[in-house]
């Protein structure tokens, strides 16, 4: 008897850390980003254009005001540059990028219990992709079969519309400041593009629109 009534202890303790621990969980579908996609040319080459990058972030609340999270994106996107030079067409850039982000941040929002509030926040990410296509200059042309990484740090603003008790709308806007690395897949193919690093800065009007989810 005293055994059953420990155990019925123990799983009522468990049960309930478990539910104040799954209250203070959200999950954030990320659906679109709107932003500059560089890769191989100077930023200012690029516009800002939307795609579909999706995933989902993992949040946990310690306060009304914190929130820390873990996220994941998937990469996928293409990007097509010409430009007329005199009677020419130079440079052209056809290059695939696929690959995924990933994110660790922490958020701070105040009157996040009003209909309509703001969240500012910080985050660590990096992206791991590969890219694929072709490059020209100068009647030069190059292959594209390399590893693409940008990792740094990026200070967000973002507005929060709750559309019902446990259910939001989100839109973000993010600062993106690191180290891009290009890399060849393949050393012994002199046709490839040429490695290179450097620091690149990025702003992302729209870094990501999505719903979250409160557990």
């Amino acid at each position: 008897m005293k055994k059953i009534l420990l155990f019925v202890v123990i799983s009522t303790f468990a049960y309930d850390v478990n539910a104040q621990f799954l209250d203070k969980l959200s999950i954030d579908l990320n659906i679109a980003r709107c932003s500059k996609d560089v890769l191989l040319l100077d930023k200012d080459h690029y516009s800002n254009d939307m795609s579909y990058i999706t995933g989902f972030n993992i949040s946990y609340n310690s306060s009304e005001k914190f929130r820390h999270y873990l996220g994941i994106r998937k990469i996928n996107t293409n990007s097509k540059m010409v430009f007329l030079c005199g009677n020419d067409y130079s440079p052209h850039e056809y290059v695939r990028k696929k690959g995924f982000e990933l994110n660790l941040g922490t958020k701070f929002s105040l009157r996040s219990n009003k209909r309509i509030f703001l969240g500012y926040g910080i985050e660590i990410f990096g992206e791991f992709s590969e890219l694929s296509g072709n490059y020209s200059y100068n009647k030069k042309y190059y292959s594209v079969d390399h590893r693409y990484s940008y990792f740094g740090i990026a200070p967000s603003l973002a507005l929060n519309l709750r559309i019902i008790d446990r259910v939001l709308f989100f839109i973000d806007t993010k600062y993106r400041f690191g180290q891009v690395s290009l890399t060849k897949k393949d050393k012994n193919r002199p046709e490839l593009y040429k490695d290179k690093t450097h620091w690149e800065s990025i702003f992302d009007p729209i870094n990501s629109i999505g719903v979250r989810f409160e557990l």
